[in-house]
């Protein structure tokens, strides 16, 4: 085994989750080279210590404080179910009267344009015969 694959090995073979066969190339490989047994040394040391130093005990009763607050939510939300059901209801009818007042206003402060849009001709943009070429626009 070469010392690159014993080192990408090596995490999994100090957790224990390597395989058979390939644990027993590591082990072979660390019992022939000085080098990767150092640095599995430093990484055994280092990983066992990091992982004690980020151990955390909860507080007591903690699993009980959470579940009294789960229970306390789910009691508030049981009692507020008209609020879920009305809440988007009244802001569906805030936004169609926005769109309404919009329309509204949009109509008073400009009146003739409804009829200014209605009375234009419509040009086909498909149909360029009935249109100027460019070419034609630029030599005059």
């Amino acid at each position: 085994m070469k010392c690159w694959k014993c080192f990408r090995d090596l995490t999994a073979y100090l957790e224990g989750t390597l395989g058979p066969e390939a644990q027993a190339g590591v082990e072979r490989h660390l019992d022939e080279c000085k080098e990767c047994r150092g640095f599995a040394e430093f990484l055994r040391d280092n990983y066992f210590l990091a992982a004690e130093e980020y151990r955390v005990e909860p507080a007591p009763f903690f699993f009980t404080r959470v579940k009294a607050r789960l229970e306390s939510v789910t009691a508030t939300t049981a009692n507020s179910s008209w609020r879920v059901l009305l809440q988007p209801a009244f802001f569906s009818l805030l936004l169609l009267l926005g769109i309404y007042s919009g329309i509204r206003l949009g109509s008073t402060l400009n009146p003739g344009s409804r009829d200014r849009l209605t009375a234009e001709r419509f040009v086909p943009w498909i149909n360029e015969l009935e249109t100027e070429p460019i070419e034609n626009f630029l030599m005059n």
